[in-house]
Order: C-alpha cells, then structure tokens, then sequence
C-alpha cells in the first residue's frame, strides 16, 4: 500500500452524556441525520449502559438536567459534573447545526460500523445525500476507499476499523468512490468515540479534498474571454480539448510551431514523422532504463511526459448499453482523471474515447547537473508510476447502468520528451506505445522508446 497511516496522539475523547440519566445514549442527530429518533438531543452511539460521565474524557453535548447548577468559566456543578456552555446559551445551535456548518466532511459510526451521522460538507464531496447512507454499514463499501495501487481497503485496510480496534487516530490519503461513479482524492482522519469507562462505541472520520488544486487550470488562465473559454473545453467532459493541449503543449517544446499538433495524428497517420515499431516500446515492468545512445543534455533538465490513454472496448460499450451510457463512461474517466491527477498536470479530452495527460517533470532530488541519464532515468520511472496510478484508478471506477455496474479499463502510452521531439513527434510516439499496450493485453501501461536519430 503506498499511502502511510500515521499514528499521532489521540484528541480527547468525545461522547454526549445525558445527564440526567448518567447514561450512554442512542441516535442524537437532527431529523435529516437520524436514523429512527428525530427528537434525540445527543450525539453518541452505542449500547445504554449505566455509570456517570468522567469530567476528564468526556465531553458533554446534551445539556444538564433541569435543577442543575450549571457555571460559567467551566466550573462544575452540585453533581461534579462538567458544565455545557453551548447548552447554557439559549438559541445557541445545536451541535449538529455546527457540524452541518464545517467546510470538512464528517461521518459517524457506532460500535458496529452503522453510520450515524453524515453532515452536509460529506454530501458535497462525495455526491450522496444523508438519507442515502445514515443507517447503513460502512463496511458496505459505499465510498469504497482505494490507495494509490487501487486496493479496496473497505475489508481489512479501513482505517476506520483499525481505530475501532485499537483507538489510535489515524490519517491517511484515500480516494473515494462518488455518487457520478468516479474517483476522488481525499485526506481522512478517523478517531474513536469513547463511553465513560473508556470502551470504544464507535469512530468518526473527518475527510476532505487533498490540498492540490485542481489539476489542470492553469491552462485556463491565460485565456481572457468567455469565448476563448468554450472554444478550449471539450463539452462533453469539461476538460482542454484538444486544440487547448495543444497550447500547453507548446509551452514545453518551444518547436511546437513547425507541426499543427491540431491535425498531428491525422497528418502522421499519413507517414508524416517515422518511429519505433509498435513491438519496440517497453512494458514497464522490464525495468529496461533509458539507452545511454539516446540524445542527451549533458546534465540533467525539466522534461514533459505525454500520456496517451484510450477506453478499451469502447465501441462494445456503446453498442450494448447505448450512447448515453458511453457518454457516462467519458464523463466517469474524465472526472477520475482530472481529479487524480497532479496539480500541475493539463488533462485532455484528445477525441473520441482518447485522452491525453500533459505531465511537467522535474528533476528529482535537486539533481541538475548530476548527469542527464540519470535524470532521463529518473523522468521515465515517474512517468510509468504516474501512468500505472491512473489506470489502476481508473479500473476501480464505474458507472451505474439498469444492467448493474460498469466498470472499464485504459491502455496507456507514456513518451517522454526528447531534444529532437517536435510535439507531432512526441504526440505519435505516445499514440503508438498505447496501441501497443492494446497489441499486448489491453489495461496495461507501455513506454515508447526514444526517437530514431537520422
């Protein structure tokens, strides 16, 4: 698994105490959260069980009970018990109201994983409504947690269910399924909710957006005009269309107007720039490094990486459920891509069922200077890792259909810029290590070897 869990000292505990029972109460959300008791004040979960609450790890939001003294300043009362100040200002929202005004996603479960509460910040992020989920299992696989290497962690990697266990607070980089079918990068932290005595009877997690902004906006700035805008969007997906790569593109390869990247694959599918054969590009789990013959720097130098990714047995897709499914499935790959993707990654609807990701690599470390093959070396692994991230993403994704879900697969070809490349060259070289990734298997990610000197 790639992402680490970090193990930090846990906050103090939190659990409502009704105080006028002393006890461990159940339900405790507005209406819209709770799951069978709209009039329930408190929000803690698990079985009734007696015992007063612990001042020390317990954190009361149910409000004393009639007669109580209550004090300011924290004081305690008759009763030793630990004063509520938002129970004792009246109007003052209920706690539910507070969570429901975080910009952070909450959910919580009790001792046997059954959600409890889902504010409105985890409605937006991941698309489904509280009345969709408060009531069921966690474990259902409703967000269906995955890391970098797309494994469900919903059975045995939960950090969630691991806090349950054993009461550590637990942080870690996921990516969750949403509502529209696609993957989103997300920051959790789960912690444990305590009884009194210290018995664990459920856990929240806290969730947000990872920090990186959205990957690929930084094509859009310098386009002044609302037209300019529609004019560089693919319509269908909400991505750069292929005139707007292009653009970036050119950013890169300062040769980019010796070739119209626009109508490039029409034009090399003509013989326009020869290449490899298909059979010459790499799989990347050769380990094979870059050939020191290669055209070089003589130290190492910022490069680009193009990604070249087709939907495999789309046109099937189309035939069997329809038009508007397929139109689904673009729509599902695209949102998964554009939010997987890095921050400063330009992803592009390149035509049809074909997408491009434009990829700025540096050199890693601070190792300019440190010699070019390394850092042509270190280029490549970054590509091939960025390019199995996404396909694994991407394959962990899927639409719902009446037929039930489905889900689809991409073949990648990742080409990486070299000093000769102009961007026609760079855009076929990538193109034709994706056919050779369908040649070999499909659902597999293939490297095109470096340009032929002439």
């Amino acid at each position: 698994m790639t992402n680490r869990v970090n193990l930090i000292p846990p906050p103090p505990e939190l659990l409502a105490v009704d105080h006028a029972r002393g006890k461990r109460t159940k339900g405790g959300q507005t209406a819209r959260n709770t799951a069978g008791n709209p009039a329930a004040g408190t929000a803690c979960y698990g079985n009734e069980a007696p015992g007063p609450a612990t001042p020390d790890t317990t954190v009361s939001s149910g409000g004393s009970p009639p007669g109580s003294p209550v004090s300011d300043g924290g004081e305690r009362g008759a009763a030793g018990e630990r004063a509520d100040p938002i129970a004792s200002a009246p109007g003052f929202p209920r706690p539910e109201a507070v969570l429901d005004a975080l910009t952070e996603a909450v959910y919580v479960v009790d001792h046997t994983r059954t959600i409890r509460y889902w504010n409105q910040a985890a409605e937006r992020l991941t698309g489904f409504a509280a009345a969709d989920v408060v009531g069921r299992h966690c474990r259902d696989g409703i967000l269906n947690h995955v890391d970098d290497d797309g494994g469900s962690l919903c059975a045995t990697g939960c950090p969630l269910l691991h806090t349950m266990l054993d009461g550590q607070v637990r942080q870690a980089r996921l990516y969750l399924h949403h509502a529209a079918g696609h993957r989103v990068p997300v920051d959790v932290r789960a912690s444990a909710l305590r009884a009194a005595d210290g018995t664990i009877e459920g856990a929240v997690e806290t969730f947000s957006r990872s920090a990186e902004p959205t990957p690929g906006a930084a094509w859009l700035q310098d386009l002044l005009t609302q037209a300019e805008r529609e004019a560089a969007t693919d319509e269908l997906t909400g991505l750069a269309n292929r005139r707007a790569a292009g653009r970036v593109l050119a950013k890169y390869l300062p040769d980019f107007g010796h070739r119209d990247l626009h109508g490039a694959r029409h034009d090399l599918a003509l013989g326009g720039v020869p290449d490899a054969n298909p059979d010459d590009t790499h799989p990347v789990t050769s380990g094979r490094s870059i050939d020191s013959s290669a055209p070089a720097a003589r130290c190492c130098q910022p490069s680009v990486a193009v990604l070249y990714l087709d939907v495999d047995h789309f046109k099937a897709v189309n035939d069997t459920y329809g038009h508007a499914v397929g139109d689904d499935v673009l729509r599902l790959v695209a949102r998964t891509l554009q939010a997987c993707a890095r921050a400063n990654d330009t992803v592009a609807r390149w035509g049809g069922e074909e997408f491009v990701v434009i990829a700025p690599l540096s050199c890693p470390d601070g190792r300019a200077g440190h010699g070019a093959l390394a850092g042509a070396n270190a280029h490549r692994d970054a590509a091939t890792r960025m390019a199995e991230r996404l396909r694994r993403l991407v394959g962990t994704a899927w639409a719902t259909t009446a037929q039930g879900r489905l889900r689809v697969s991409v073949s990648i070809g990742v080409a990486l810029a070299m000093p000769q490349d102009t961007p026609a060259a760079l855009i076929e070289r990538a193109d034709r290590a994706m056919l050779a990734a369908k040649a070999h298997g499909r659902n597999r990610v293939r490297m095109a070897p470096p340009p032929r000197t002439r």
